[in-house]
């Protein structure tokens, strides 16, 4: 109960003045002279120090229910209560709790202590994670734990492993800046030969995250090929029945890649380099919209009549309104007639696109 009321205290007020600080007699203290000064004397701080015991008393109290609350069964908690440990690391720890100036570090500091009672932290670099820890973010803890995850899976909307760790690097927050400056040094991640995380970043992130807070998931993200993968060919993604049908698809859980007939190649050497990485794939579906202009389009016909590649994909043709279905006639493609009523075939498309990935 005094804990509850401690804390309903001090939610209470979060806004002061000098004044309070200070004391009700602050212009009584005036020194004699001219100008202003202080006998410093007469200054009472008491509101000061009652804050900072509480603060100091609360993070220490939150960290040993932490430190404590992440054991599975009795066992495990049996076991990590009889560790023997080093006060010179306790007392380490414990200091940039209180020092700390954001409360969500208070879990971090102690999944650290934890990983160094549990022999996950290598005790050549127990010290160093510690002192790297007091001067470390949040948001850089948060990187080094995306960074490890891509450096292990190839993530939904990347080509390639080197890529997304590139591109979560490179960033123009000045936050997520910060944070990889500070990484690089503390030796978590080098520049050379070129910019890669450390094994020692590999360390701590085993160390400091269980499994299941190490899946793209729990970043917000998803494994390549977890995703059906669809691709949207159109001469013209400009045109205002395509961007109207790829805005209805983008309400659907899939990887959509809008591209133009002369970049499917180079999509499916994406795939293949990633499939060459992590594995094969869920099929691709290919959703090919025709108009009275795109079938006579050179790079359309190209597209159906030569490409092998391509017909292997048992693509689906929309057709859109003015096409003459001339390019695919005879052909055994399968179709959506969107010619006709296509706002009323447009609330449909979804539908079909679900039961094609579904059959």
């Amino acid at each position: 109960m005094a804990k509850k009321e401690d804390s309903l205290q001090r939610s209470k007020k979060s806004l002061t003045t000098l004044a309070e600080i200070i004391g009700p007699r602050a212009l009584d203290m005036l020194a004699p002279g001219a100008g202003v000064a202080f006998d410093l004397s007469k200054l009472s701080f008491e509101h000061a120090r009652e804050y900072m015991r509480e603060r100091t008393k609360q993070r220490i109290e939150d960290f040993h229910i932490k430190l404590l609350e992440g054991c599975k069964d009795k066992e495990e908690l049996d076991e990590l209560l009889e560790k023997d440990f080093s006060l010179e690391d306790y007392y380490g720890i414990l200091s940039a709790v209180t020092q700390d100036e954001e409360d969500d570090k208070i879990d971090i500091y102690a999944r650290i202590l934890k990983g160094i009672l549990n022999g996950k932290i290598d005790k050549k670099y127990k010290t160093h994670v510690i002192k790297s820890a007091r001067e470390m973010s949040v948001r850089a803890f948060e990187l080094m734990r995306t960074l490890h995850i891509a450096s292990k899976v190839l993530l939904e909307g990347e080509n390639t492993i080197a890529d997304q760790i590139r591109n979560i690097l490179d960033s123009a927050d000045p936050l997520q800046t910060h944070a990889t400056q500070t990484l690089l040094r503390f030796g978590y991640i080098a520049t050379e030969p070129v910019l890669k995380h450390q094994p020692l970043l590999d360390m701590v992130i085993n160390a400091i995250y269980d499994e299941s807070e190490l899946a793209p998931e729990a970043i917000g993200r998803q494994k390549w090929g977890s995703k059906a993968h669809v691709a949207l060919i159109a001469t013209d993604l400009a045109n205002k029945h395509v961007d109207n049908i790829i805005k209805q698809l983008d309400k659907l859980d899939i990887n959509l890649s809008p591209i133009t007939p002369k970049g499917f190649p180079k999509l499916m050497k994406q795939r293949a380099i990633a499939g060459a990485s992590r594995g094969a794939a869920r099929p691709l579906m290919c959703l090919v919209c025709v108009d009275g202009k795109s079938e006579k389009h050179p790079d359309m016909e190209e597209l159906f009549l030569t490409n092998t590649n391509f017909r292997n994909q048992h693509p689906v043709i929309i057709t859109l309104p003015g096409a003459s279905a001339r390019i695919f006639e005879g052909q055994g493609y399968d179709t959506f007639d969107m010619a006709r009523d296509f706002d009323v075939k447009l609330n449909l498309i979804h539908d079909m696109v679900k039961n094609k990935l579904n059959a």
